[in-house]
């Protein structure tokens, strides 16, 4: 076991001594870099101090050519401004133009629109009047038949109950005289008096025949009449 310590000491040491000289490596190593970094960084120094001079006076002569053509441009904008300002009191005044003549044929239109509208209008008053006055004589119209119409149906149903309640006075009567035939069968006079009795009332009926037949030729002509 005390070997096995020993052993591992030794391990460690050698460990350390190795770590050691590699770091020692690592630093030499970086002191020579940083040797000739700082060597090339006054060459570099050098160049850029001989480059800077020269930007100068690129950086000058740019300066002043810019100036230049500042100036240049600067005149060229006055008289692009002087254009443009030229241009746009020109167009100003042909927008002007146009916006007149745009307003003047905007308001011939609205004109010409309310002159239409009123002619419009009026032909739709003239319409509806012709359309209201057709209506009415239609409604006129209706309204007359209608009338005549109730006038024939009750011409026609006093009509029929005349000529009902004539039929029931015939049949009363004739079952009065066959009544009265039955009772004087017996009797001496019953010819005679029946026939006197058919005789008065076939003239009887044939009266009132010629009589509906008169009522009925009237209501014809009154009817004809009212339908003319």
């Amino acid at each position: 076991g005390a070997s096995m310590i020993l052993k591992q000491i030794e391990e460690n040491e050698k460990e350390k001594v190795y770590k050691e000289e590699v770091r020692e490596q690592e630093n030499t190593a970086m002191f020579d870099y940083m040797q000739k970094l700082q060597e090339k960084d006054w060459e570099d120094f050098s160049k850029r101090k001989d480059s800077q001079k020269k930007l100068a006076k690129d950086l000058l002569k740019a300066n002043r050519e810019i100036d230049e053509q500042r100036a240049i441009r600067k005149q060229q904008d006055r008289i692009a401004d002087l254009a443009v300002l030229e241009f746009q009191k020109a167009k100003a005044a042909r927008e002007a133009a146009q916006e007149a003549e745009i307003e003047r044929k905007r308001t011939e239109k609205e004109k010409e629109v309310a002159r239409l509208r009123a002619q419009q209008e009026r032909a739709r008053d003239i319409q509806a009047d012709k359309d209201a006055l057709r209506a009415k004589r239609e409604q006129e119209r209706r309204e007359r038949e209608w009338r005549e119409k109730e006038k024939l149906e009750a011409l026609k149903k006093k009509q029929t109950e005349e000529e009902m309640r004539l039929a029931r006075e015939w049949q009363i009567k004739n079952k009065e005289q066959h009544l009265a035939v039955e009772a004087a069968r017996e009797r001496a006079e019953f010819e005679r008096v029946l026939k006197a009795q058919l005789t008065q009332a076939e003239k009887e009926r044939n009266e009132e025949l010629q009589r509906i037949s008169k009522r009925h030729r009237f209501a014809d002509d009154l009817r004809d009449q009212i339908v003319r």
